[in-house]
């Protein structure tokens, strides 16, 4: 009898410390997440270069329509459902088609409408083809649906600057396209905020600087301007005001002598009128017909939103209006765990509630190989401020730290790390929304009201 109780008592603890421990689990992870999973994903995928094809999906997949070929990428609009356990792990769907095989994961909890990225699928097995799908932790029901299909993508003659915030922005979003393209890669900050090395950046303009080249890109179209790192919303706010690197406006000119680029100025006003400038000089030089930067509503980066700011009145300033935007995200407005899942999944679209606004012409997904991949890897490790290391540090402090890191990964099952950009960055699918110059500069006009007046 004596023993039966203890049985019970003993299966009663077990049952409420399983509880206990998916209460806290879900609990950390919803930290993470910033929004309700339970809802469906209202993707403005409406631009004037959006086409849609129907498509019947059963529970086991679905029959690449003829229409897909001339796509340059393609998402596919599916309702979902999680289940139980897709509470506390993390669902996923296979998607096989002859010799292609890919995973994409989605967030703990996910039920809803939801876009798969089918880019590399219809560039590998071709139309026609049937598509299997299978699920992990999710279900869906059979249903009909649509493919999203765009036609944008760089073209052979494009001219294509990469505009990142910080060193590293560029690696994180756009490795893979500036390595397949003529790129030239335009960082705007030093990323001396950064404190995993001190106060020194040097290390983060050196990285900005000779990083690109492991994607082919010479060093002189490597260039860092090297103003003030957590400081462009204030530059914009007073753009006649001298701001410092560190609080002296020497240290912008002796950074700025590591670039080799001949347009790059030593000596210059450490001021947002400056910045506008110098990006009107870069423009006027390499004459851009693709520019790359973050979206200046879903990266909600101030930095982020404020260097797109800075280009659009530098193709006011220096009249080029020819061109097109491709808009990314470093950062995301309803979490910073996209893309979900462990690096080498495949990316499918971004969590877009219904009030976040996109208001673009289309979107591309740009494919990397698998040997691409390994190369953004290997870029992005080299970048010191992305690496998971530890600086030497034998203090007391840094040792409870590194085990409450190591307690709270146990707890919400996604790593030391869980933001880590090493696995977040490095997959096979670069996304990014297009929109031509005058569009863009219209959605930043909308999002920052009077930011683009002519002030340089």
């Amino acid at each position: 009898m004596h023993l039966i109780i203890a049985i019970g008592l003993a299966a009663a603890g077990g049952v409420l410390g399983v509880s206990i421990w998916v209460a806290a689990r879900r609990r950390k992870y919803s930290r993470y997440l910033k929004y309700d999973p339970r809802q469906d994903w209202q993707a403005d995928l409406a631009g004037p270069l959006v086409r849609r094809v129907a498509v019947h999906c059963t529970s086991q997949g679905f029959v690449l329509p003829e229409l897909a070929s001339a796509a340059a990428s393609a998402f596919l609009e599916i309702e979902i459902h999680g289940s139980l356990l897709g509470r506390v792990a993390d669902p996923y769907l296979d998607l096989t088609a002859r010799d292609f095989c890919d995973q994409q994961f989605f967030e703990r909890g996910a039920s809803g409408r939801r876009y798969l990225n089918i880019t590399r699928l219809v560039a590998s097995a071709g139309v026609g083809c049937d598509v299997q799908l299978r699920g992990r932790y999710m279900t869906w029901p059979e249903q009909e649906t649509t493919i999203h299909l765009c036609n944008e993508r760089p073209l052979t003659d494009d001219r294509v600057m990469i505009v990142a915030p910080h060193p590293d922005d560029a690696e994180i979003a756009a490795f893979g396209l500036y390595s397949d393209t003529d790129a030239t890669v335009v960082t705007l900050t030093a990323g001396n905020s950064s404190d995993r090395f001190g106060d020194d950046a040097r290390l983060r303009v050196w990285d900005s600087l000779t990083i690109p080249q492991l994607g082919g890109v010479k060093p002189e179209r490597a260039v860092n301007l090297c103003y003030p790192d957590g400081q462009l919303t204030a530059m914009h706010a007073t753009p006649e005001r001298e701001f410092g690197t560190k609080g002296d406006a020497s240290d912008l000119a002796l950074l700025r002598q590591m670039n080799t680029s001949p347009v790059i100025r030593h000596k210059v006003a450490v001021t947002w009128e400056s910045l506008v400038e110098d990006l009107a000089r870069l423009f006027a030089e390499t004459r851009p017909t693709l520019i790359a930067t973050p979206h200046p509503w879903l990266d909600p980066h101030p930095d982020h939103q404020f260097a797109t700011v800075a280009v659009c009145q530098a193709i006011r300033a220096s009249g080029l209006w020819s061109g097109r935007f491709y808009f990314y995200l470093v950062h995301n407005r309803s979490t910073e765990l996209w893309p979900f899942g462990p690096a080498g999944s495949g990316v499918p679209l971004l969590p877009l509630p219904a009030q976040d606004l996109v208001d673009c012409d289309g979107f591309y997904s740009h494919p990397l190989s698998l040997a691409r991949e390994r190369q953004k890897f290997l870029a992005l490790e080299a970048m010191h401020d992305v690496r998971e290391i530890t600086v030497p540090d034998a203090s007391f402090r840094a040792h409870l730290l590194r085990m409450h890191m190591e307690a709270r990964a146990a707890l919400h099952g996604l790593g030391l790390r869980p933001t880590s950009y090493l696995r977040r960055a490095v997959r096979p699918d670069e996304i990014f929304f297009t929109a031509s110059f005058q569009r863009g500069i219209e959605l930043c006009d909308k999002l920052v009201p009077c930011s683009l007046e002519a002030k340089a």
